[in-house]
C-alpha cells in the first residue's frame, strides 16, 4: 500500500477544537413518588347478629427519568 500524501497540514484553532473534541455533558434526572392510602372499617352489634367489615387499599406510583448526553465543541 502506497501513501500518496505525506505533506504536513497546518490546522486552524477552530479545526483543532473540532478534532480535539470539546466538552461532554451528561445529565441524569430521576423522580419517584409513592402514595399509599389504607382504610379499614368494622361494625358489630350484639344480641345474636350483625357484623360488617371493609378494607380499602390504594397505591399511586409516579416515576420519571431523563438522560441527556451532549457534545459541545
Amino acid at each position: 500500500m502506497k501513501v500518496e500524501n505525506q505533506t504536513a497540514i497546518e490546522l486552524s484553532n477552530e479545526e483543532l477544537d473540532v478534532v480535539a473534541g470539546g466538552t461532554d455533558v451528561f445529565t441524569d434526572v430521576t423522580q419517584y413518588q409513592s402514595e399509599i392510602l389504607v382504610v379499614g372499617q368494622k361494625a358489630e352489634s350484639a344480641a345474636g347478629g350483625s357484623s360488617a367489615a371493609a378494607n380499602i387499599a390504594r397505591q399511586k406510583i409516579n416515576a420519571k427519568a431523563a438522560h441527556l448526553i451532549g457534545l459541545a465543541s
